[in-house]
């Protein structure tokens, strides 16, 4: 149980980082398309 919220957590982070670095990034958001 630990381990599955953590990876839950980590997976979480992941995403959150990428959606900051794409929000924060449009023109390299619309290159990486």
């Amino acid at each position: 149980m630990i381990y599955f919220l953590f990876h839950f957590f980590a997976v979480l982070i992941v995403l959150s980082s990428i959606s900051v670095v794409y929000l924060s990034n449009p023109v390299y958001s619309v290159l990486s398309l």
